[in-house]
């Protein structure tokens, strides 16, 4: 199911040549955008799982050496 819902979405995107998903770290692709350029943020950070997540040819490791990595990690992206 969530294969097919990101064809969708590309599609959706290519089509209509207005919006992009950048699907990358927020703070590289923050400094790259014009101001006042920005619609909507959508952010999905890992959640401290302590997990590899592998699905779909998405790989990401969430684990940490503990919650102070974790957050120093996560303010600045918090803060945009």
């Amino acid at each position: 199911m969530v294969g097919d819902v990101n064809q969708k979405v590309t599609r959706l995107s290519v089509e209509l040549m207005e919006y992009v998903l950048h699907n990358e770290d927020c703070l590289k692709t923050s400094k790259g955008l014009p101001k006042e350029s920005i619609d909507l943020i959508y952010a999905d950070p890992p959640f401290l799982s302590g997990r590899i997540f592998d699905f779909n040819n998405c790989k990401f490791d969430d684990r940490w050496t503990g919650y102070q990595e974790y957050i120093d990690w996560i303010r600045p992206r918090l803060a945009i």
